[in-house]
């Protein structure tokens, strides 16, 4: 199971990183079936929509609708992907338009490979393109940027709605 997808091994790193306190790792812990069968809902009605799989929505997006709060405060999804970022020991990064180069961020990967993995080019430095991503674990996807670009890529995990902000206003008006 992916981990973005299991409620109990986010419940746990939450916990671990002090997102959670004992009850709100109990509470989480008792939501999982809650969460397992709003996700196979919506995943059933997304692939009837052919909904690209980066695009389809997952139990840690489903967890941050829940309106959890814990004592970090609300563990909607910034705070979510940024526990999960530093447990995957990856940088955390909030993405803001007036802070990135559009030129450079349509320029060097295409909108359909940034839009179908969710992921945006941010700086080129030290001879290293940085790149904000939702989800790291996609491998194959890093290697062949990598590969592409002729770069060594350093990453940053960003949400999910940030990326996907980014795209639609950079490649949008293009």
């Amino acid at each position: 199971m992916h981990l973005y997808d299991d409620v109990n091994q986010i419940a746990e790193i939450l916990f671990d990183e002090g997102y959670l306190d004992d009850n709100g790792l109990v509470r989480m812990q008792e939501a999982e079936l809650y969460v397992k069968d709003r996700l196979a809902q919506e995943r059933a009605r997304q692939v009837k929509q052919s909904i690209p799989h980066a695009h389809q929505i997952t139990a840690l997006e489903i967890i941050s609708q829940m309106k959890l709060t814990g004592p970090k405060g609300a563990l909607e999804e910034p705070a979510l992907v940024e526990a999960l970022a530093g447990h995957m020991g990856y940088p955390f990064m909030r993405l803001e338009s007036l802070e990135l180069d559009p030129d450079f961020v349509t320029r060097t990967l295409p909108q359909k490979f940034s839009d179908r993995f969710l992921l945006i080019p941010i700086e080129e430095s030290n001879g290293k393109l940085r790149i904000s991503i939702f989800d790291p674990t996609q491998r194959e996807v890093l290697e062949d940027v990598s590969r592409v670009t002729g770069k060594d890529l350093e990453i940053v995990i960003s949400p999910k709605a940030d990326i996907m902000k980014i795209i639609l206003e950079f490649h949008g008006f293009r």
